[in-house]
């Protein structure tokens, strides 16, 4: 199915969009530790089926690029080389599985192309135009938290990569934070990159970190969203009081965090034109050491439904909006 006809599709066919979910491997989480390290798009597809989610917006997980280390397998390969540019595997490998391995659900697909905003970008522009030449590509994502790289170079060293967006009317997916010592993906800055572009469709992701100036600077940008993924552990960093979400009454949105539906319902009538909702699966658990100056061990726990149900808390017009209308928008404009 080409972009136009999954349009077409979408638009005559209403149904519930996940707009964050990944396909892949971090291979140092595995060796790390650390959960989740791992989902198939087979798996991915199982689970849409269970919860009765008709599309997802399809990204992989961390990049081999950033190991320093070769890995080694047994057989006619000896020596497997780890990507040379950022996501050049990655990438490749997740159009691969959706398209040529499960040809059968890969209309169940809206995949995204990830990319690292200050690292060999015109190695990474060169494989995005061979990818989006075989196959459709619905948006762009970037974790540059982990890659540690600046958000801000998507304007400056990172051009490149704006100009592939702009040409190929992608929107952009950005990993945000709101923590002090991540200097990565300040969520103010993804808003400041949203305002500046005004013909780019911008999103960041994890209800802004729940902090109520930023939510209410992107509700005041047409062109700015953001997205829900992972919501009930950050709901528990929030009654955790964890310094990754704005403290209570000191920057924090107001509302029920003892309770996921009531957060995503506030969420949703105060945004109303802004809000998406995606799962973040298979990272609705997150169990892994991480840290700046002190590392901090996280063991957030979630269930495999539990994204779906605070969707399914709301009534038949919010939960429409924000899992199907909002989420057309962002994907392909005003069209």
């Amino acid at each position: 199915m080409t972009k136009d006809e999954m349009l077409k599709f979408l638009s005559e066919n209403e149904g519930i969009i996940d707009v964050h979910t990944h396909v892949g491997i971090t291979m140092d989480g595995y060796l790390t530790g650390a959960y989740p390290y791992g989902m198939s798009f087979e798996d991915l597809v199982i689970r849409m089926k269970l919860l009765g989610v008709s599309r997802s917006v399809v990204f992989p997980f961390q990049s081999s690029y950033y190991l320093r280390e070769k890995m080694h397998v047994f057989g006619a390969n000896p020596q497997i080389s780890f990507s040379v540019f950022p996501y050049e595997n990655e990438n490749t490998r997740l159009f691969e599985e959706i398209y040529s391995v499960f040809p059968e659900y890969s209309d169940m697909a809206l995949p995204f192309v990830m990319f690292d905003p200050s690292v060999k970008v015109a190695e990474q522009v060169e494989h995005l135009e061979k990818i989006i030449a075989e196959y459709p590509v619905y948006g762009m994502k970037a974790v540059t938290t982990y890659c540690k790289s600046f958000v801000t170079d998507f304007e400056s060293k990172g051009a490149a990569l704006k100009e592939f967006a702009r040409k190929h009317n992608l929107p952009v997916l950005f990993h945000s934070s709101w923590l002090k010592d991540d200097i990565w993906a300040n969520i103010a800055d993804i808003i400041k990159i949203a305002e500046n572009n005004p013909d780019l469709r911008i999103c960041g992701a994890h209800m802004a970190r729940f902090s109520a100036d930023a939510l209410e600077k992107a509700a005041g940008l047409p062109n700015c969203f953001i997205d829900s993924a992972a919501l009930k552990i950050h709901c528990d960093l929030a009654l955790m009081n964890n310094e990754a979400i704005p403290p209570a009454r000191k920057g924090r949105f107001e509302t029920d965090y003892s309770s996921p539906g009531k957060v995503l319902n506030d969420l949703a009538a105060a945004y109303p034109d802004t809000l998406i909702w995606g799962s973040d699966a298979p990272f609705y658990y997150y169990f892994k050491i991480f840290g700046y100056s002190e590392p901090t061990e996280f063991k957030l726990r979630a269930n495999y439904d539990s994204e779906i149900l605070a969707l399914n808390a709301l009534d038949a017009a919010r939960k429409r909006k924000i899992s199907y209308e909002n989420t057309l928008k962002f994907l392909f404009g005003n069209r």
